[in-house]
């Protein structure tokens, strides 16, 4: 059996350089992106779709600053590290809300590992999946890690300290749930 909760979002971007959530939805059971249970974001690059990791300076130091964990991460290439070369080849911006959003989770006490990104349409809209043990650890993930990435492109706003709040907050909420 499988459910789907569906949030709209009608969040404006801050500038043009900020990333979009157009809408959230989480699947339990098997779905067309996994047999996990899943947190769907669906989001609108706008013009960073044209800024692809490699081409945001700073930009790869200051998330491995804000989440450390994201160095462990395999990526597609099945090896750890494997995603910072992912960063540092050039990939975009999405593909980095879906690791961070994992990370969060793991820092927090969860589990998953798993997560896509996908193009979904016209330039700049993206699907991203990520796989979670508790469904309002996982949203908030999926929140934080785009809040995070739109605070790291703008590379003038500190965020370390607002990451490491946020995983304080999710690990009380996972606890809280248990």
């Amino acid at each position: 059996m499988w459910t789907i909760t569906t949030q709209e979002t009608t969040r404006l971007p801050a500038n043009d350089r900020s990333i979009r959530v157009l809408r959230t939805r989480v699947l339990h059971g098997p779905n067309r992106w996994s047999r996990l249970p899943i947190v769907h974001l669906r989001v609108d690059l706008g013009a960073l779709e044209q800024l692809p990791t490699n081409l945001i300076a700073g930009f790869g130091e200051r998330l491995l600053a804000s989440l450390p964990g994201l160095a462990n991460h395999a990526c597609s290439t099945g090896l750890p590290g494997g995603f910072v070369g992912r960063m540092a080849e050039g990939t975009w911006l999405g593909h980095v809300v879906e690791h961070a959003a994992l990370e969060l989770q793991r820092a927090a006490g969860g589990e998953p590992t798993r997560g896509k990104t996908r193009a979904a349409g016209p330039d700049g809209i993206y699907d991203i999946v990520f796989a979670f043990d508790d469904e309002a650890v996982g949203r908030a993930a999926g929140a934080a890690a785009v809040d995070l990435v739109n605070g790291l492109v703008d590379g003038d706003r500190p965020v370390t300290e607002a990451a490491e709040q946020t995983v304080r907050t999710l690990r009380a909420l996972a606890d809280s749930r248990r």
